[in-house]
């Protein structure tokens, strides 16, 4: 089949490792440039960006930190400057730290909202207006199933992955009339390793099924990244033209939307 997205140009944030590097790795196998982002230097990246070179696309690696607004910046101009454009744009950063309310100062909050939430609309400001000039492009937000739930994490998660729904939404019903599509992809208990973000304690730091609650997922095991990364090749393609502004629930039958 072929998805069109051939001579394209894809950045994803956060896609040194895990699901935002399984990510870059599909949509490369599908002929995209790819941008490679990570937050710190390190060898990582380069081995992803690498592997798609193998493929025969082109890769660049962008240290940046999306958490900032100077992050942000020198991210969409890394990618620029190497290939002119971007037509595909995934807001892959975030972080779902444990936290009770009673315990949460404003600045865990506000410091949540930055990589979850105000990284998407900083990375949109500065990409989708070339978009727009073009006439095309792909926008899917990395979400999540917090919102949804009344129990567990923390409401600063929940907050800001029911504003990833809201911004997404918003932008797709601006942007239709461009030719660019903007959707949300949310994940629930993929086989990723633990993450260890510097803004945030981790109480809970067990990392096996059972703690994840394998044994309450219909499917029976955890998600696989490359799940994610097909869905996402999927809504970037031709073929997924006609949908935007939805919430695709990946979660082996746990919740439905």
């Amino acid at each position: 089949m072929d998805s069109g997205l051939s001579g394209k140009v894809a950045l994803v944030t956060g896609s040194s490792r895990s699901i935002g590097a399984e990510i870059v790795r599909a949509l490369a196998r599908d002929g995209a440039d790819v941008v490679v982002n990570v937050r710190t230097a390190g060898g990582e990246a380069e081995a992803v960006a690498e592997e798609c070179r193998g493929a025969g696309v082109r890769a660049t690696v962008v240290v940046a930190d999306v958490s900032s607004d100077e992050g942000t910046k020198a991210l969409a101009a890394g990618a620029l400057d190497a290939f002119g454009r971007v037509d595909i744009l995934v807001n892959n950063v975030g972080a779902s730290p444990r936290m009770p309310f009673l315990d949460m100062a404003y600045e865990d909050w506000s410091t949540l909202f930055d990589i979850n939430a105000n990284s998407m609309f900083r990375m949109c400001k500065l990409i989708v207006p070339q978009m727009v000039e073009r006439g095309w492009g792909r926008i899917i937000n990395m979400g999540g199933h917090a919102h949804i739930n009344i129990h567990g994490t923390g409401v600063h998660v929940k907050a800001t992955k029911a504003a990833v729904v809201g911004l997404t939404r918003g932008l797709a019903g601006e942007l239709a009339q461009h030719g660019i599509t903007a959707n949300v992809v949310a994940p629930h208990a993929i086989d990723t390793p633990p993450r260890h973000n510097k803004y945030y304690r981790d109480n809970d730091p067990k990392w096996d099924p059972v703690s994840r609650g394998v044994d309450k997922i219909p499917v029976g095991r955890l998600g696989k990244p490359a799940e994610i990364a097909a869905l996402i090749r999927f809504l970037c393609s031709d073929d997924a033209a006609y949908l935007t502004g939805q919430t695709y629930l990946v979660n082996g039958g746990i919740a439905a939307g």
